[in-house]
C-alpha cells in the first residue's frame, strides 16, 4: 500500500517567553510591545522602577537585564522594586486631646438651639446655621496639622431640622492673626440623602490650625457635621515639611456601617381601598411599616409624600415611600402601594353605523376590523390590556351587513363593549343597479342635462310586465334611486288560458259508507269516464273536432240532514280551431247533456248519473239526484287569468316577489316579507327581526336587520347605532326603532345603548360623591366637601383644618386646628399637619409629645470595646488601654517598633502590641522573610496535567503535556488546523486527535473510502444508480418513490364522471358506467331518441332515464309515449 504526507511541513518555531509578568512598581524599557518577535529567545528590556521606588538586586546575569532564555521563561533574578515608609495621617480632635466646645464658632451669635456650632463633630448630633450672606463655621484645631482628608455629612431625623451642603469652601491658616487662604479646589455633594458621608482627599494637602468651612449651597437647611485627619506637625524646618511630600496618598480606611436598615413588615402586595355599600371608596388604613438596623437603632424614617399618615383617602393609584436612614447614612426603601380599586369598565365609544357603496358590481367585499380601520375611542385610568373586534373580518355581498362588537379590557380586567353595523349597497344610479330580466334587452343613456341615467327595458315576444305592459322607462338622478323604485324586475310568460267543463253530481245515499268508498267512487268514476269521454268528444264535433279530456275527479261526503256523496268530474274541452266560439259550444251542449230537468238528453252521460257498484265493493250504488255544471277559461295554482279582448285570455304565473291575491290579480310582497318562486299564492316571511327596504322583494338577501332594543337609525334598520348617552329605546315597540327617548324628571345616564328608564338616576346631592355622579352616592369622608350636586368626587379642606363628621357640603365646614390642645415637652414645637397635630422634636428626643429620651449608645457606636455613656443629646466613648478616638477608633502605632523583610510595610492593628506585615508579591512569612513557591499547594495552576515550575517572586511556568498549550495549559492545540479530512468533511478537535463527519457515501478516518449506495439494492421495483453522495432509482411502469415500492393509483384523480366506477389497472385505469351514460369517462348521456319518432311532428328530448315527445300547438300526449 503506498503512503503520503499531508498538511503542512515540519517547522522547527522559535522559542517564545510570552509577555514578561507585572512586578508591582516596575518600569520595563526598550520593551516595543508593536514587535511581533519581542517576546521570542534572545529578546531583552531593561528593569527600573517608578518614583519613588527603587530598583534592587540583579538578573542572573549581573545587571537590571532581563532576558527570554533557552527554556521559555525571563530571567528575573532577584530584581525586585522597594520604597520610603510612609507616615499615616489620623483623626484630628480625639478623645486623647479633645477639642473644647469654644474652639467652634459660626457666622451668627444666636446659634440654632439643639444645633449649636460644637455639635458639628462627626460624632455629635450635628450643626445647622442660619442664613445668611456667607454661612461659615469656624474650627480652632489647637495645634498646627498636615491635614490629608476632610469628610463631611449632613444632619438628618426626626428633629426640627434636617439639611446637608451640597458645596462647600475651605479656608486654612496657620497663625490667627493671619489672613485666611483659600483651598484651590471647591467639594460637591451631590446626593439627597442627608445622612450620606462624604470624603475628600486634599491633594495638595495643607499645613493649618485654623480651619473655615464655607457653606455655598445646600439642600433644605445649612447642617453639617464633619471630621478631619492628618499628622501632628512637629517642625516649621522645610527640609522637614518635605517629608510629607512622599507618603500615603488619605488616611487609613475607617469601619463605617455598610448595611442599611431592614423593613420588617414591608408590604409586598398592594394594598386596594375598601368600598362602601354603594361601591364608593373610603380611607384606606394599614399598619405603618417598622425597621430595624444592625445598629441597634434606626437614625428616623421619612415618607413620600412628606407627613403621610392613615386613615387616607385615596382617589387615585399611588405609592407611599418609606425611607429608613441609619447614622452612618444607609438607607432602605418600603413602597406601599396604594390602589383603588378598578371595578368600573373602561369608557369606549364606537363609530356611528355606516353603509359602504360601490360603484362597480363585485361578487363580494372584504373589511378588516381594527384600531387604524375604525375610529374607535375607548381609555381608562388604569391603562387598557386590549381592544378586541368581533368579528374582526367579514366579507360581505351587495345588501348585506355585519354587526362588529368592539370590546375594551383594562388592566382590572373590566370590560365595555359598544356595537357598530356596516352595510354593502350599491351606489345609487349605477346602471348595473338597475337588473334587466331574462327575456329583455336594456338601453341605457344619460338624461338631457347628464345629471342622471335613463334606461329603457323591452320585453321580447311573448313577455310582458306585471302591469300588461311590454316597454318600460326608469330614471334616476346621479346619488338617487331609480324611479320607479330600482326593485329587481321580473317578466311574465304568456299560456293559453284552458277552459274547463265541471260537472258536480250529487247521489243521497242511506246508511254509513265504508272509509274506502269515497277511493273506489273515484276509480270507478275515472273508468266510467274513459267510455263516456269519446262519446261527449263526438257530441261536441258537430262543427269542428274537439277533443273532451279527464282533468280531474274528486269525491266527498256530507251527513247534515241527508247522507250524500258529492262528485266533481272535470273536463277540459280542446277544440281543433282556437275560437271562443267553438269552446262555448261544446259547454252549452256538455251542459244540457248534464241538465237533469231536461228529458232525453242524458243518454250518454248516463253511467255517471247511476253508477252500479259490485255488491263485493262493500259500497252502495249510486244515483244522482242533482246535477250543477260550471265552465270557463281558467289557470292552474298561482296563476292569473289575463284577458286580451278579441283574443283568447292567457295564463301568467305570478312572478317572484309577488303572490296570487285572486283569480286576476297578482299582488306584490308588502314589506317584511319575500316571495323567490313563481306561481305562489303567499309570500315569506323575513327572518325574525328583519325587514324589506321595499316591497315586491324576491329573496331573502333583501331582508334587513331592524334595529333592535338599544338601538335606531331614521329608516328602523341597519346600519342602526347606540341610543346616545341620556336616551333609551321607547317601550311601545320591539324593534325598527327610528328614536330614542330622553331620560324624564331631572334624571340622568351615563352609559350609551341603554334599553329601558331604569338606567336613568338622580344626581348625587351635595356632600356627596359616586364614580358617574348618579346614585347610588356615599358621603364626603371626614376632611373633605362637596358643595355642587352631581359630582364623583370630594374637596379636601386645607391642611390645617378639619370636619367634624363625613358629609360636609361647604368649605365653612372646614374648621382650623388649634396648637392650644396639646404641650410638646423638652423645647419641641407644635405644627398642624395633613389635618392633625404633632411635635416637632429637638434632636435626642421622640415620642407624640417629644417626652421620650432618645438612648445614643443603642447604636453601639464605640469601636475596639469602647464603653458607651449616654449624655443628655449624645454619648460619650470611655476607652480601653492602646485605643484612642472620639470613638475608640484609633490604636497606638506598633508600627515604630516592628521592621517587614523584603519591601514589606507593617499594618496597625486594633489593640496592644497587634500589627501585620503586607508583604509585597513573591514573599510571605510573619516579618515577609520567605520566599513564596507558587507551586505548593496549588495542584491546579496548571491544567491538564501540565507540571508547574517555581521561579523568584512567585513567577511560574506551565510545562503542557501533547496537545495543550497556554500559560496554564488551557489550551488543546488545534488538530484540525491542517484540514486532515478529504472531501470538505467537517473535522472535530480531539485531544491530540481528530475526526471526521464524512459525507453520504464515504469513510474511513479521512473519509478516503468509497461506500458502494446501491448495495443491498434499495429499490423494489426499478434499478439503483449510485451517484457519489446519494443513489437514484429508475422505476418501473407503474411505480413510484424514492425507493419505487409506492404503486401509482390512475384512479385517484376520479377520472370516470356521472357516478362512474373506475378500476385502476397498470398504467391506466378503466371505467365502469351506470346504464344512463357511456364512453371512456361516462362522459355521453345516453341517447334516448334513438330509433323513436314522435307523431304529429313532435319534437323527441332524450332524458337521462327515458324520452319525451314535445308536441306541436293542438296536440298532447302523455309522458314517455310517441303520443301526439
Amino acid at each position: 500500500m503506498d503512503f503520503r504526507f499531508t498538511g503542512s511541513p515540519p517547522t522547527c518555531e522559535l522559542i517564545n517567553c510570552g509577555e514578561p509578568p507585572f512586578l508591582r512598581y516596575a518600569i520595563y524599557k526598550r520593551l516595543n510591545m508593536s514587535d511581533p518577535n519581542i517576546f521570542n529567545y534572545g529578546s531583552n528590556f531593561m528593569f527600573d522602577c517608578q518614583l519613588p521606588y527603587i530598583a534592587t538586586g540583579k538578573s542572573s546575569s549581573g545587571d537590571r537585564t532581563v532576558r527570554c532564555q533557552a527554556d521559555g521563561t525571563w530571567d528575573f533574578g532577584n530584581l525586585h522594586c522597594e520604597g520610603v515608609e510612609c507616615p499615616l495621617s489620623e483623626k484630628i480632635g480625639t478623645s486623647s486631646r479633645p477639642l473644647p466646645d469654644t474652639a467652634f464658632m459660626s457666622n451668627t451669635e444666636i446659634p440654632f438651639l439643639g444645633y449649636e456650632p460644637h455639635k458639628a463633630q462627626m460624632h455629635r448630633s450635628g450643626w445647622c446655621g442660619r442664613e445668611d450672606a456667607f454661612i461659615f463655621l469656624s474650627i480652632d484645631l489647637q495645634k498646627v496639622y498636615v491635614l490629608t482628608t476632610l469628610r463631611v455629612t449632613g444632619v438628618g431625623g426626626s428633629g426640627k431640622l434636617q439639611g446637608h451642603p451640597t458645596r462647600l469652601q475651605l479656608f486654612y491658616k496657620v497663625a490667627f492673626a493671619q489672613n485666611f487662604d483659600t483651598y484651590p479646589i471647591e467639594f460637591n455633594m451631590q446626593s439627597s440623602n442627608d445622612n450620606d458621608i462624604y470624603s475628600f482627599t486634599l491633594n495638595p494637602t495643607i499645613r493649618a490650625r485654623y480651619i473655615l468651612l464655607g457653606v455655598v449651597e445646600f439642600e433644605k437647611n445649612p447642617c453639617l457635621r464633619f471630621s478631619l485627619a492628618g499628622c501632628e506637625f512637629q517642625s516649621a524646618d522645610a527640609t522637614k515639611e518635605a517629608k510629607y511630600k512622599v507618603g500615603w496618598n488619605d488616611t487609613l480606611p475607617i469601619c463605617v456601617d455598610s448595611l442599611p436598615p431592614v423593613f420588617q413588615d414591608c408590604p409586598e402586595k398592594p394594598i386596594y381601598s375598601t368600598l362602601d355599600k354603594n361601591g364608593q371608596i373610603v380611607p384606606v388604613n394599614f399598619e405603618t411599616p417598622k425597621a430595624v438596623d444592625n445598629s441597634g437603632k434606626v437614625a428616623w424614617i421619612d415618607t413620600d409624600p412628606p407627613n403621610f399618615q392613615v386613615p387616607f383617602f385615596v382617589t387615585n393609584d399611588m405609592n407611599v415611600t418609606y425611607t429608613a436612614y441609619d447614622y452612618s447614612g444607609n438607607s432602605v426603601k418600603c413602597v406601599v402601594q396604594l390602589r383603588v380599586p378598578d371595578n368600573q369598565p373602561p369608557e369606549i365609544i364606537c363609530p356611528d353605523s355606516y353603509s359602504i357603496f360601490v360603484d362597480e358590481e363585485i361578487p363580494e367585499y372584504h373589511i378588516v376590523f381594527n384600531q387604524s380601520t375604525v375610529d374607535v375611542k375607548a381609555q381608562d385610568p388604569s391603562g387598557l390590556k386590549e381592544v378586541f373586534f368581533s368579528p374582526w373580518h367579514a366579507t360581505l355581498k351587495l345588501r348585506e351587513y355585519v354587526s362588529v362588537t368592539v370590546t375594551a379590557i383594562d388592566n382590572f380586567d373590566n370590560s365595555n363593549s359598544c356595537m357598530f353595523q356596516v352595510v354593502l349597497q350599491p351606489s345609487p344610479c349605477q346602471t348595473w343597479t338597475l337588473v334587466a330580466p331574462d327575456r329583455s334587452t336594456k338601453t341605457c343613456t344619460s338624461n338631457p342635462g347628464k345629471t342622471g341615467l335613463k334606461c329603457t327595458v323591452q320585453c321580447q315576444t311573448g313577455y310582458r310586465f306585471l302591469d300588461n305592459r311590454s316597454e318600460k322607462s326608469f330614471e334616476c338622478s346621479y346619488g338617487q334611486e331609480w324611479a320607479p323604485s330600482f326593485i329587481p324586475i321580473r317578466l311574465i310568460a304568456e299560456n293559453p288560458a284552458r277552459f274547463k267543463f265541471t260537472a258536480s253530481i250529487t247521489y243521497p245515499i242511506s246508511g254509513v259508507l265504508n272509509a274506502n268508498c269515497l277511493k273506489t267512487y273515484e276509480n270507478v268514476l275515472y273508468a266510467l269516464m274513459e267510455k263516456v269521454g269519446g262519446v261527449l268528444s263526438q257530441k261536441c264535433s258537430a262543427t269542428v273536432e274537439v277533443l273532451v279530456q279527464t282533468l280531474e275527479i274528486t269525491t266527498s261526503s256530507t251527513s247534515d240532514t241527508v247522507s250524500r256523496v258529492i262528485s266533481n268530474v272535470s273536463m277540459q274541452i280542446l277544440p281543433t280551431v282556437a275560437n271562443e266560439v267553438f269552446y262555448n259550444l261544446c259547454s252549452l251542449t256538455l251542459g244540457t247533456m248534464f241538465d237533469m230537468a231536461i228529458p232525453n238528453v242524458a243518454a250518454p252521460v248516463a253511467p255517471l248519473l247511476n253508477v252500479d257498484m259490485e255488491v263485493s265493493s262493500g259500497c252502495p250504488s249510486l244515483k244522482a239526484s242533482k246535477t250543477t255544471t260550471f265552465s270557463g277559461f281558467n289557470c292552474s295554482t298561482g296563476e292569473v287569468l289575463l284577458n286580451f279582448g278579441e283574443r283568447l285570455p292567457k295564463c301568467v304565473l305570478c312572478p317572484p316577489g309577488t303572490y296570487r291575491k285572486n283569480e286576476n290579480d297578482c299582488v306584490q310582497c308588502p314589506l317584511g316579507t319575500y316571495q323567490d318562486e313563481s306561481g305562489q299564492m303567499k309570500c315569506k316571511e323575513c327572518p325574525l327581526g328583519t325587514t324589506t327596504f321595499h316591497h315586491g322583494m324576491v329573496n331573502s338577501t333583501y331582508c334587513v336587520a331592524m334595529c333592535q332594543n338599544g338601538t335606531f337609525s331614521t329608516t328602523g334598520v341597519v346600519p342602526c347605532r347606540s341610543c346616545p348617552v341620556g336616551t333609551f329605546s321607547p317601550t311601545n315597540i320591539t324593534a325598527g326603532f327610528t328614536t330614542c327617548e330622553k331620560c324624564q324628571n331631572g334624571t340622568f345616564m351615563v352609559v350609551a345603548g341603554s334599553k329601558s328608564s331604569s338606567m336613568c338616576r338622580k344626581p348625587c346631592d351635595v356632600g356627596e360623591y359616586s364614580w358617574s355622579g348618579l346614585q347610588p352616592c356615599s358621603q364626603c369622608p371626614v376632611n373633605y366637601y362637596q358643595p355642587n350636586t352631581g359630582q364623583v368626587g370630594c374637596i379636601e379642606c386645607p391642611s390645617k383644618t378639619y370636619t367634624a363628621r363625613p358629609g360636609a357640603n361647604s368649605s365653612a365646614d372646614c374648621v382650623p386646628i388649634k396648637c392650644d390642645k396639646i404641650k410638646c415637652e423638652n423645647d419641641g414645637d407644635c405644627e398642624v399637619l395633613d389635618h392633625s397635630i404633632r411635635c416637632r422634636c429637638l434632636p435626642g428626643f421622640s415620642g407624640i409629645l417629644c417626652e421620650k429620651t432618645e438612648n445614643a449608645c443603642l447604636s453601639q457606636p464605640c469601636f475596639n470595646g469602647g464603653h458607651c455613656i449616654q449624655k443628655k443629646d449624645s454619648f460619650t466613648c470611655q476607652c480601653p488601654a492602646g485605643s484612642y478616638g472620639d470613638l475608640c477608633e484609633s490604636s497606638l502605632n506598633e508600627c515604630k517598633t516592628v521592621e517587614c523583610h523584603n519591601g514589606g510595610v507593617c499594618h496597625n492593628l486594633p489593640g496592644v502590641n497587634t500589627f501585620e506585615c503586607l508583604c509585597r508579591f513573591g514573599y510571605t512569612g510573619e516579618r515577609c522573610d520567605i520566599v513564596w513557591n507558587p507551586c505548593e499547594g496549588n495542584d491546579n495552576l496548571c491544567r491538564n496535567g501540565g507540571t508547574c515550575k517555581p521561579f523568584y517572586f512567585g513567577l511560574y511556568k506551565c510545562l503542557c503535556p501533547t496537545g495543550w498549550s497556554g500559560p496554564h495549559c488551557e489550551v488543546n492545540i488545534d488538530d484540525c488546523a491542517e484540514q486532515p479530512c478529504a472531501l470538505n468533511a467537517t473535522c472535530h478537535d480531539l485531544v491530540n486527535d481528530f475526526s471526521c463527519d464524512c459525507p453520504r457515501g464515504f469513510t474511513g478516518k479521512r473519509c478516503e473510502t468509497k461506500v458502494d449506495l446501491c448495495k443491498p439494492d434499495p429499490c423494489r421495483h426499478g434499478q439503483c444508480v449510485d451517484k457519489m453522495f446519494s443513489y437514484y432509482c429508475l422505476c418501473k411502469l407503474g411505480w413510484t418513490g424514492v425507493n419505487c415500492d409506492t404503486g401509482i393509483d390512475d384512479c385517484a384523480s376520479a377520472p370516470c364522471h356521472n357516478g362512474g366506477t373506475c378500476v385502476d389497472r397498470e398504467n391506466g385505469f378503466e371505467c365502469h358506467c351506470s346504464s344512463e351514460y357511456t364512453g371512456s369517462l361516462c362522459q355521453h348521456p345516453v341517447d334516448r331518441c334513438v330509433g323513436v319518432q314522435c307523431l304529429n311532428n313532435g319534437t323527441c328530448r332524450s332524458g337521462v332515464k327515458s324520452f319525451e315527445c314535445l308536441c306541436e300547438d293542438g296536440f298532447y300526449g302523455t309522458s314517455f309515449s310517441r303520443d301526439c
